[in-house]
């Protein structure tokens, strides 16, 4: 009972998000800049906390913390997932607007992920 509530809230969620995205460029564009820059963030927090051994003891709380942050953050906007398979399920199921926007679930994190890695190398090189 529980899995069909939450593939349901799911649907749902999708639904409005495809709606809305469907509807306004500026909105699709925060939107898609929200999870470019949730993903940047949470990656950019566990490569800083984990390469350096002064912040070894508390760095699982660090990153659970920094992941609650990006959901608090980005649910109410986007139905932030940082797992993109829980965005290509739903929009499976759905097909039409949700699967068209579905990329922005998928593209976004790889972007910022990315970034986060150029910037931190950057920071950290520029820090010597």
């Amino acid at each position: 009972k529980w899995k069909s509530r939450e593939l349901f809230s799911d649907l749902m969620d999708d639904l409005v998000i495809s709606h809305v995205l469907s509807n306004n460029k500026l909105i699709k564009l925060i939107l898609r800049n929200v999870q470019l820059q949730n993903s940047l963030f949470f990656i950019l927090t566990i490569l800083v906390v984990t390469n350096d051994k002064k912040y070894s003891s508390v760095a699982g709380i660090v990153i659970g913390l920094t992941l609650v942050l990006v959901h608090l953050i980005g649910i109410g906007l986007t139905g932030t997932s940082v797992n993109p398979a829980r965005r290509l399920g739903p929009a499976i199921v759905l097909l039409g607007t949700a699967l068209k926007q579905v990329w922005v679930f998928i593209v976004g994190p790889i972007v910022g992920a990315l970034v986060a890695g150029y910037l931190y190398k950057y920071l950290k090189a520029k820090s010597k």
